[in-house]
Formats: C-alpha cells, sequence, structure tokens
C-alpha cells in the first residue's frame, strides 16, 4: 500500500483546528501520515496539536518561525516520507473516505496528480462543482478547466504523487499571493497526468479570519501572478488555444480585486490594480445571472474602470 502524507500549514486556527485533525485521523485510507507545520501560531494551536501528537497516530509536527503558507507547504513536501502527498488548510476538513477515494482513483488511472469535487460552505449556503469532466485531462482540458473554474484552485481536496513535483521543481512561489493557484497552474502546463474524480471529499469552510475577510496588500501580487500565468501560456506556445478563457479568468479576477479595493475604501490599493491592469477592456461574464443590476456593473466595469469605481464608491457613501 502506497503511503500519504497529508500536509496542515497552521497559523492561529485554535477555532477550527480540532475539526480538522478529527477528519484526518477518521480517514479510511490505512496508510496516512500527518505532517503538521505550526507557522508561528500564537494562540492555542500548539497545546492542541500536543493533545493529538499522544495519540496513536503518525503524526510529525514541525514549529517554525511565521513565513507563510507557502514555505509551509513546501517544508511540508521536503519531510514527507509518503509516495503521494495531499494538503489539508486547518480552517476545512475532510470526508472520512477523501484519501482512499482519490487513491483508488490514482491506481485506476496511473495519475500523478487525482483533483477531486469539493463542498464550499458560505455563510448562507453550501456550493458544489456541477461539472461533466473527462476522467483523465489532457494539459489542454486542464488548464481550461482552471482558467473556466470547473474546478477549484489551489492545492487542497487532491493528491499528488511527490515525485512527480521534486522532479519538476513544482513548488509553492513564496513571494506573491495566489501562490497556490499559480502553483495548480504549473502543474498542469508541466504536463503531469491528471485525473479528475466528481466526487466530494473536501469541505471549504469560509471563515472570518480569512484573508478574503481581511484588508490585505497582498492582494496586489494577484495581478502578478496573472501576469506569470498568461507569460507562462505564450512560452508554452498554448496561448492562442487559451486566450480567451485566460482573458475571462483573468477579468473575473480584476473585478473581485476591484471590488475588493472598494470594500475597504482604499485609494492607494485601486491606484495600484489599475496601473498593473493588463486589459483596460476587460469584461466580466454575466453568466446565469440576468438581474439588470448584474447586467449593468458588468458594462460599466467593462466600459471604464476608472468610472467604475467612482460609481460604486459613490454608492457605499449614500
Amino acid at each position: 500500500m502506497k503511503k500519504v502524507s497529508i500536509i496542515v500549514p497552521i497559523y492561529n486556527a485554535e477555532k477550527y483546528l480540532q475539526r480538522c485533525l478529527d477528519s484526518i485521523m477518521a480517514q479510511t485510507y490505512p496508510d496516512i501520515q500527518i505532517i503538521i507545520i505550526n507557522d508561528g501560531s500564537i494562540d492555542g494551536s500548539e497545546k492542541i496539536i500536543k493533545d493529538y501528537q499522544n495519540r496513536k497516530f503518525e503524526i510529525k509536527y514541525i514549529y517554525q518561525e511565521n513565513a507563510g503558507p507557502s514555505v509551509a507547504r513546501n517544508r511540508g513536501i521536503n519531510e514527507a516520507d509518503g509516495e503521494f502527498i495531499s494538503f489539508v488548510d486547518a480552517d476545512d476538513y475532510l470526508e472520512s473516505t477523501a484519501i482512499e477515494a482519490m487513491m483508488v482513483h490514482q491506481k485506476k488511472t496511473d495519475a500523478e496528480i487525482v483533483i477531486a469535487n469539493h463542498l464550499r460552505h458560505e455563510k448562507s449556503k453550501q456550493v458544489c462543482f456541477d461539472v461533466n469532466l473527462p476522467e483523465i485531462l489532457s494539459t489542454d482540458d486542464a488548464i481550461e478547466a482552471l482558467l473556466k473554474k470547473k474546478v477549484r484552485v489551489g492545492c487542497c481536496g487532491k493528491i499528488y504523487r511527490i515525485e512527480a513535483l521534486k522532479k519538476n521543481a513544482l513548488y509553492f512561489p513564496t513571494d506573491r499571493y495566489g501562490e497556490d493557484i499559480y502553483h495548480l497552474f504549473k502543474c498542469m502546463v508541466s504536463g503531469l497526468k491528471i485525473a479528475w474524480l466528481n466526487q466530494v471529499v473536501y469541505h471549504v469552510v469560509d471563515t472570518e479570519g480569512s484573508i478574503c475577510n481581511n484588508y490585505s496588500l497582498k492582494f496586489l501580487y494577484m495581478m502578478d501572478t496573472l501576469k506569470e500565468m498568461q507569460d507562462c501560456l505564450i512560452e508554452n506556445r498554448v496561448w492562442k488555444r487559451h486566450e480567451i478563457a485566460f482573458k475571462e479568468y483573468y477579468a473575473s479576477q480584476l473585478y473581485f480585486l476591484i471590488n475588493y479595493g472598494i470594500r475597504f475604501k482604499n485609494k492607494d490599493f485601486l491606484d495600484e490594480v489599475l496601473k498593473k491592469n493588463l486589459y483596460p477592456r476587460a469584461r466580466v461574464r454575466v453568466g446565469k445571472d440576468r438581474r439588470l443590476k448584474v447586467i449593468a456593473d458588468a458594462l460599466l466595469f467593462g466600459m471604464s474602470k476608472k468610472l467604475y469605481i467612482r460609481v460604486k464608491c459613490l454608492w457605499k457613501e449614500r
């Protein structure tokens, strides 16, 4: 049986950590190693971890000074004893059959990465991807699925053959926001064999402490990440095949960043986003939402980003 190392970066996660670790220890797959990277927590996380270390389970605990999730995940990759690895964020949790289901699918497909479905828990609703993807994703299939948001961006809810990551130097960049998005994107562009499992194995929980719910300048790095994603497509000579999907993805991220800056009323942040913008005429897709307000919002955004910001800020002040 192939061992799976589950890497859990932790930073001030005492409110949710027990649920996360319980879900890992409840896995039906028998050969699991848990690697907990405490990224300089100053709350009660360490006490909870030490309580779990006393249980009959293979746990490797590492403490490091606060350096961010990318450094923690990279350390986990280097410390892992398993042939495969998986990542779990401390405020999320797994289905009890998660690792078993992904490993069964890996054996069936001989994939280097298995991407599974997930359920997102928001304040008032639960959201699950309802997509029809092939069992084996070609490089183009995988890139399109990411850009069209048919699979969850980021590193969780997946298993990776660790040798494939190390051989292709697929570590997490430590100098940006959106590092997990870029990491998955690089895995796809690198041509690794990827399988899709349309089964919910992972639960994403929106929390008040999430970076999305608090102001952070780190979000500006997302503009650099998007630029590098575009450059990567060009360098790998697949730009023409993915240009439309990339520009639509880019517009959605730009729309999010501008509204993020408006939400926290930060003019410098908004100025910097506009300065870094690659496509001033970028338009967001309305999709199935045909409400007049949504359509007007999207049209105004496409016409002029500066005008959009001015109107939205005035509206918020009312």
